[in-house]
């Protein structure tokens, strides 16, 4: 279950739209705190968040998000770019 919340947490949601015909966007989002003492703290999903944007970044014209702990109004305004 642990492995399942550590997954969800990086990822939170992580999503590839591919636009045109060489333009990759990526929204990464992770978080690193939680209100529910319940989940146990991930301290390195903002490593891995920082890793993959890196990554992405490499590929000419990409264009990567990389939100930390958004709201709701955060997300919906970064997805809806």
């Amino acid at each position: 279950m642990r492995k399942l919340i550590a997954l969800i947490t990086l990822f939170g949601v992580f999503m590839f739209a591919f636009v045109g015909f060489s333009t990759i966007k990526a929204l990464i989002i992770y978080e690193s705190s939680y209100d529910d003492a319940s989940i146990l703290p991930l301290p390195l999903a903002e490593k891995d968040a920082l890793n993959l944007k890196n990554a992405l970044s490499k590929i000419p014209d990409s264009q990567i998000v990389l939100l930390q702990n958004p709201t709701t109004d955060e997300f919906i305004r970064e997805f809806r770019k």
